[in-house]
């Protein structure tokens, strides 16, 4: 199963890698071209923040897309009748989902800053900014947030085991409809991020759950 996703779906495994290169890439160039250029404490500090939103939106994006392959009566006849059970095929799209994902961003990431670090390298940057940065942004400020972003990711899922079409608007209008009233009690409950990551969590399990039921009950159309 695996390899026959990856051989009808190399445009997506080689894109998202190179879309967080070339966005983090555009990114640093911003940055080394503005008034901050010389503090490399600030570049890590704003760049927490501009990997946060990268790496949401590389998530959500793909949890919209994860099947994406039945959005014709064509492609849906195709994957249906594939030879496996509905938890294989379900599996196989989990890992490409979440795991594959989480992978291609931090290979995006990495290979950005390297980049920037030869460029730093080869023009005799201040050698502040010639070592690797951004690892070390996503470790301490993005990684500890994964359990939020794939709860996010799983709401999306489910979006796309549902709707066939306008699988994206749907998505985050479901999006908004769950995450903007968890935002609020959260807040004012005042919760512990550690809190915080084990209830979504367990919400993440339950939305795992909730798209395989859905995908398995799945008929042509």
């Amino acid at each position: 199963m695996l390899r026959h996703d990856y051989d009808h779906n190399i445009a997506s495994w080689i894109g998202l890698p190179l879309g967080v290169l070339a966005g983090v890439l555009a990114g640093e160039a911003a940055f080394l071209m503005s008034e901050h250029s010389t503090d490399a404490h600030y570049f890590v500090e704003t760049f927490a923040i501009v990997l946060r939103a990268f790496y949401v939106l590389a998530m959500v994006v793909m949890g919209s897309m994860m099947f994406d392959k039945m959005h014709t009566r064509h492609g849906q006849i195709a994957y249906l009748t594939l030879p496996a059970t509905a938890f294989e095929k379900y599996l196989v799209n989990w890992l490409e989902t979440v795991v594959a994902t989480f992978g291609a961003f931090v290979v995006g990431m990495v290979a950005a800053d390297a980049v920037r670090v030869a460029f730093s390298i080869m023009l005799g940057s201040d050698p502040q900014f010639c070592v690797m940065l951004l690892p070390q942004a996503f470790v301490s400020d993005v990684l500890p947030w994964t359990a939020v972003v794939v709860w996010l990711q799983s709401v999306m899922m489910i979006a796309s085991a549902l709707w066939r079409r306008k699988t994206m608007v749907k998505g985050i209008a479901l999006l908004v409809v769950v995450a903007v009233p968890a935002y609020l009690v959260t807040t004012s409950l005042q919760l512990s991020h550690s809190t915080i990551n084990l209830l979504t969590t367990l919400l993440t399990v339950v939305n795992y759950v909730i798209a395989y039921k859905i995908f398995a009950k799945t008929q042509i159309r």
